[in-house]
């Protein structure tokens, strides 16, 4: 099926309605860097979207939804062939539980109906008519409160941004930092330091942390387990899935089910 028109986020900032929704698609390894005056909701439909903003890295798979508070540069990054859906919030209608910074939600599957819907719905909706309350619903349904496990710092410092890439590009990439530091030229004693100031983790929770970000793209692919756990770093799939569970709460073998 040929794709739809690309649409211009701009043209959904300054409509006369408190809510606006749009759909696009993005070929696999399209960039988009942009802020916007608005608020924004960005649900991946299919595919995973790797976005940044604040120093962080999020790998956005369709059970999840990525905010972005008002005016906060970011960057999106189709991993693969990615259906987004955006729901944009003027700021005199962000409420105060909503977080100053962005981060991922959990899209429950009302949730995600209601994004759908919401992308369908003309701009110049009725405000009192049936698009109007769906608009509204989209963000009863969020828990504002909810806590965020599929984010790591991304850091400043150029030494550790050739190690951050190196294993985000190749996660089964099992060098010390000791060794890493041979090659950027750095002791471990600074890396260490370093890691903790400007990712907010000691190097190998880092690492983890990644892993299991990247192994979700690759569960949502259908990839076995086993196959998955070799691919991220693991030796077996037992200390992988150990490892996927603390950090998300999920066994890996379920986690591709949340998106049915």
């Amino acid at each position: 099926m040929p794709r739809q028109p690309r649409k211009n986020f701009m043209d959904y900032q300054d409509i006369p309605r408190p809510y606006s929704a749009m759909g696009n698609e993005f070929a696999r390894g399209e960039v988009s860097s942009h802020q916007h005056k608005r608020a924004q909701l960005v649900y991946a439909e299919e595919g995973v979207l790797e976005t940044r903003a604040v120093n962080k890295l999020w790998l956005v798979p369709p059970q999840q939804v990525f905010w972005i508070p008002p005016e906060i540069p970011h960057s999106m990054t189709a991993v693969s062939r990615v259906k987004t859906k955006s729901f944009f919030i003027d700021p005199m209608f962000c409420l105060p539980e909503m977080p100053p910074e962005p981060k991922t939600f959990n899209a429950t599957p009302l949730l995600r109906e209601l994004l759908i819907r919401a992308a369908a719905i003309k701009p110049l909706y009725n405000e009192q008519g049936l698009d109007g309350s769906i608009m509204e619903l989209v963000l009863k349904e969020i828990d504002w409160k909810e806590s965020d496990a599929f984010t790591v710092g991304w850091p400043k410092d150029p030494r550790l941004r050739t190690i951050c890439s190196g294993i985000k590009d190749s996660p089964n990439d099992s060098r010390t930092l000791e060794q890493w530091g041979e090659l950027v030229g750095a002791t471990s004693r600074t890396l260490t330091r370093k890691f903790r100031q400007e990712t907010g983790m000691p190097f190998s929770s880092w690492r983890q942390h990644m892993r299991v970000l990247k192994a979700q793209s690759l569960l949502l692919e259908g990839a076995p387990v086993t196959d998955v756990a070799l691919a991220v770093g693991y030796e077996s799939p037992s200390s992988f899935s150990a490892v996927f569970l603390r950090i998300t709460g999920r066994q890996p073998h379920l986690y591709r089910d949340l998106s049915d």
